[in-house]
């Protein structure tokens, strides 16, 4: 943990906070982030403009200034003043957790996709037509509730994207996603 500033220093951003002045409280807010101040008072006064300020910034920074200093992160429930009553504990993701989710999204990506792509060309229809609407959403979905996935699901598109160009720039042909639809496996 960082060393704490000097007393009054501390005196100061107490007094900040404590100031009703919207633009100094976000500023005070902020600091304590960077700088994760240790402090009983300060932490108390920090919940409760994390809860209750008028202002999103200042909620905004008092929520950040709780989570950098190791306090007790607030769910914040969308709303000009409030807090959920029964507010919970938002633990983060470990490192092993992201790494699974991302590979989840990024293998998975290419496994549906793959699935999808081959199944409607065996049929003579235009899978990019329906297959590019259907990742935009399912991207949208991911990113509000799995944001890990989605960012799996982004770097394989990505990925994709990328070898389709180098793909089509080398057979001087337009190639869709994914990458091995055509001219790889088109017959003749």
């Amino acid at each position: 943990m960082e060393t704490q500033p000097p007393d009054p220093e501390i005196e100061k951003l107490f007094a900040e906070l404590r100031s009703g002045d919207p633009i100094r409280q976000r500023a005070a807010a902020e600091k304590i982030a960077e700088r994760k101040v240790l402090n009983a008072e300060i932490i108390s006064v920090i919940k409760t403009l994390a809860q209750t300020h008028p202002d999103a910034t200042v909620r905004y920074w008092a929520d950040q200034s709780l989570t950098m200093s190791g306090a007790t992160k607030l769910s914040l429930v969308p709303g000009p003043h409030s807090v959920s009553s029964s507010a919970k504990v938002v633990e983060p993701l470990s490192r092993r957790a992201k790494i699974v989710q991302f590979t989840i999204g990024f293998v998975g990506w290419y496994v549906v996709n793959g699935a999808i792509w081959l199944g409607l060309a065996k049929q003579g229809g235009t899978p990019f037509i329906v297959v590019l609407p259907i990742n935009l959403i399912v991207l949208i979905f991911l990113a509000l509730t799995w944001r890990w996935v989605a960012l799996g699901l982004l770097s394989a598109m990505v990925l994709n994207i990328a070898i389709s160009i180098s793909l089509g720039l080398g057979s001087d042909s337009f190639i869709l996603i994914p990458f091995f639809n055509v001219p790889l496996l088109a017959p003749g």
